[in-house]
């Protein structure tokens, strides 16, 4: 058996170095069957797209089965054979240039966003604010009209205990209201206060005389509750009127079917 394998030993031709450098040539060159840099990618594609990419005729059959099993998605994924260094270099442009692609619609989306916040801020924002003044007229009309149909309904009646009792109840706080002692006044000694405290601050500043007195932020906060509660009494005070009238008008109209019914 030795003497055998030893015999085709020598019966196997010993390749020449010609035969070494073609063969190297060959395994490099992508034109050539033999080229060893070889490597399946796999490219995205439609679903319904997928059954169009079929193995070229130019491509060992065995190769692309086992791409094939190797796929990570095949319903939406394709093979492809890059073969050379120019090839994996074609690839990483078109990479790079489906990145530039991609950063350039994310610019353009930004964009769109930036032009749309800007029109809500200038003309979304004014419109609802317009739409909002509109709607607070148009409840303050409704409510003047509810005023007078109540009125023209309660029409030759008499009023009732709850009625009177609620008339009472808004003359005795349209006459708290107009005291000179009560909020008014008191609103206008704590006005006062505050305007002595900044003097005092303006002083000690100047270094005049010195007078510990509280920081700037809790002055603003002071009148700013104090602007608050005088805008709040004088819309009370207005609506108080509001409903003075309202009473009075009622009152008449109650007294003019009395009298009417009397004769």
């Amino acid at each position: 058996m030795y003497n055998s394998w030893y015999s085709l030993a020598l019966q196997r031709p010993v390749p020449t170095t010609w035969e070494t450098v073609a063969l190297m040539k060959e395994s490099w060159d992508p034109q050539s069957p033999m080229c060893l840099f070889k490597h399946y990618f796999y490219n995205l594609v439609h679903p319904s797209e997928v059954h169009l990419y079929q193995r070229p005729a130019n491509q060992d059959e065995t190769l692309w089965n086992e791409a094939q099993k190797a796929n990570p998605n095949p319903k939406c994924m394709v093979p492809v054979l890059a073969v050379g260094f120019d090839d994996i270099k074609k690839r990483t442009e078109q990479q790079e240039m489906q990145a530039l692609a991609h950063k350039a619609k994310l610019e353009e989306i930004a964009d769109k966003i930036k032009k749309l916040q800007e029109k809500h801020s200038l003309d979304t924002l004014v419109k609802m604010k317009e739409y909002k003044r509109r709607h607070m007229d148009l409840a303050h009309r409704v409510l003047q009209l509810m005023k007078q149909v109540q009125v023209l309904r309660n029409k030759g009646y008499s009023i009732r205990p709850e009625e009177e009792a609620l008339k009472t109840r808004l003359e005795n706080l349209h006459l708290e209201l107009r005291k000179p002692s009560q909020y008014r006044s008191r609103l206008h000694e704590l006005w006062s206060q505050v305007q002595m405290l900044k003097n005092t601050r303006r002083s000690n500043s100047k270094g005049n005389w010195e007078f510990e007195v509280s920081d700037e932020e809790q002055l603003a906060n002071i009148e700013k509750v104090l602007a608050e509660q005088q805008a709040g009494l004088a819309h009370v005070m207005e609506v108080l009127q509001k409903d003075l009238k309202a009473v009075t008008i009622m009152s008449r109209s109650l007294a003019e079917g009395n009298n009417s019914n009397s004769a």
